[in-house]
């Protein structure tokens, strides 16, 4: 049986492999990782507005607050379909960027990640401009009762996910457990293929 203390006492046996293997790790994340992360980003955030109620066939029904209420998810569902439209898509393309992650922060309102663009402005402008007729005529098209309208913040420019330090302590990381799972392995082979020939 292999005890703890024989992993140890390989493990600093083999230090200078130990220590090649996490420097050269670190060095290729810190130069290759940031390099294939350094797009420009930017988020938005994308909201449903709820604008008047439409006129009813049946005046003797009124929709008040509690109908809102009870939809809103509904309608925030809406702007997230939306959102994922490939003529949308198209039209921030042309702007110099691409829609990344979608994700929703709020029953009406969506954080959308713009990539690629050094100005992110204009990308968010045609976001603005193609969402609100977008929403209009879904729900004109459904026969909904309320008449929706998007609002898009202003851009806001995000930091690189992989700074170079984080790439550095993550290869470092990578390269330390692959050495010691290279060596235990070796070790554990070792120890098997010795008890069977002493069996």
């Amino acid at each position: 049986m292999v005890e703890l203390r024989d992993y140890l006492s390989v493990l600093r046996a083999q230090w200078l492999f130990v220590l090649v293997v996490v420097f050269g790790s670190a060095l290729l994340t810190t130069v290759i990782v940031p390099r294939i992360d350094d797009r420009p980003r930017a988020s938005v955030i994308a909201s449903v507005r709820i604008d008047t109620l439409t006129e009813t066939k049946t005046p003797a029904v009124q929709y008040d607050g509690y109908y809102l209420i009870e939809t809103e998810r509904r309608f925030g569902d809406l702007l997230g379909q939306t959102l994922l439209r490939d003529d949308l898509a198209g039209a921030v393309s042309a702007a110099g960027a691409s829609i990344g992650l979608v994700r929703r922060v709020s029953p009406l309102d969506y954080r959308v990640l713009l990539h690629g663009a050094e100005n992110p402005t204009p990308a968010a402008a045609a976001l603005r401009e193609m969402l609100s007729p977008m929403l209009k005529d879904a729900t004109s098209r459904s026969g909904e009762v309320v008449m929706l309208s998007a609002t898009v913040s202003e851009p806001e420019l995000l930091a690189p996910r992989w700074t170079p330090l984080r790439a550095t302590v993550a290869g470092a990381l990578l390269g330390l457990l692959a050495a010691t799972s290279w060596i235990l392995m070796h070790m554990y082979r070792g120890k098997s293929w010795s008890m069977d020939h002493e069996s």
